[in-house]
């Protein structure tokens, strides 16, 4: 299985200290798209599939470039599964960073309306990690952020909360925000 080679190949690098971006090719492309297309049909899913779905999700994240249709499969599947665990949805905001927001960033074109779903589903989980991950995707996608502008007010964390460095940092995310958004108020 190509995916499982490129993870090692990716692990091993970390573990050495060393960059580990790597070039795609076609074949890497066709396997990790049928895996993608496997996985989006399961019903439900497995320890075993999460674990396979979090080695797509590194290949993914540790190419050189991005690819908009494999991260729009990421995007169906961040979608389709309820409780995901929140690492793996914290390493789908990663993915969808590099194969969706910055693919759009670069070629000019909107973002999909699922984006926006799966920012919105995300910013409704009660782990502190994940909104903080959520929120500084959100921050990613600029002015257009101010369309997600009413979830983020309701999920600003309490200040008693402030204690908990994910909650000090997502609080300090939608201040930033709120300063970006003061101009259309004006």
């Amino acid at each position: 299985m190509l995916i499982e080679q490129a993870y090692i190949e990716i692990m091993e690098k970390l573990k050495n200290g060393e960059r580990a971006l790597m070039e795609t090719n076609q074949i890497l492309d066709l396997d990790l798209n049928q895996n993608l297309d496997k996985l989006f049909s399961l019903k439900s899913y497995k320890t075993s599939e999460i674990d396979s779905f979090n080695k797509i999700l590194c290949v993914l994240t540790y190419q050189i470039k991005g690819n908009f249709k494999l991260g729009t499969k990421v995007l169906d599947i961040a979608l389709s599964i309820e409780n995901l665990p929140f690492e793996t949805a914290i390493y789908c905001l990663n993915t969808l960073s590099k194969h969706v927001i910055e693919y759009c960033q670069l070629k000019g074109n909107k973002y999909p309306t699922e984006l926006y779903e799966v920012l919105k589903k995300y910013l409704k989980s009660e782990n502190a990690e994940l909104l903080e991950w959520t929120l500084r995707t959100i921050d990613q996608i600029g002015m257009k952020s101010i369309v997600l502008k009413n979830e983020i007010l309701n999920v600003r964390p309490h200040f008693f909360k402030g204690l908990n460095p994910h909650h000090k940092n997502s609080r300090a995310i939608i201040e930033m925000l709120e300063k970006r958004w003061s101009i259309f108020n004006e």
